[in-house]
């Protein structure tokens, strides 16, 4: 024999599923099936997604409006700051130096941001590589000989005899 809910325990069940209370703990506290609850909470669940949403949402939209405005009231502080210290730079401090280049890296950063660029400075060309060298030796100086390089990938490949002329020649006195 199924016994029909009245509206009263629904809604009561409604309310509590929408604060996030467990299926389970909502039919033991209101004495209702579980079965017959998780029937009503399939249709409830697309309402409760959708105020949660609406809930971030508000959220969301506060939090940038707080950050808008401390932003802002930042901006004009540091802004206030500087123009005073910039009056005399001869009491500025080390600290201050490097404080106000620190606020000047971040604007920086921020505005790139907003604008969709990069944060950082990123390298537009890649390194060259020997055959390029050769190439534009040639091409700036086309009476030259073929010219002897060698290209060096690290540091560590120096060989004992070149470190040991280098040696020779700062003993002797003379520049390569």
């Amino acid at each position: 024999m199924r016994i029909k809910i009245s509206d009263e325990k629904l809604a009561q069940a409604k309310d509590m599923y929408m604060k996030y209370v467990s299926v389970t703990e909502i039919a033991s506290r209101l004495g209702l099936k579980r079965g017959s609850l998780k029937y009503h909470t399939g249709k409830w669940k697309s309402e409760r997604v959708l105020r949660a949403n609406e809930t971030l949402s508000e959220f969301s939209d506060s939090k940038i409006a707080l950050m808008a405005n401390t932003f802002s009231d930042s901006f004009s502080a540091i802004q206030k700051w500087v123009a005073h210290k910039s009056k005399d730079p001869a009491e500025l401090k080390p600290h201050e130096v490097k404080a106000m280049m620190s606020i000047i890296t971040e604007m920086d950063k921020i505005t790139r941001l907003d604008a969709g660029n990069p944060t950082d400075i990123i390298a537009e060309t890649a390194p060259i590589d020997i055959i390029e060298v050769r190439k534009k030796i040639l091409q700036a100086d086309p009476f030259l000989e073929e010219a002897d390089f060698k290209e060096i990938t690290n540091d560590k490949e120096d060989t004992e005899e070149d470190v040991s002329s280098e040696v020779k020649d700062i003993e002797d006195g003379s520049d390569s």
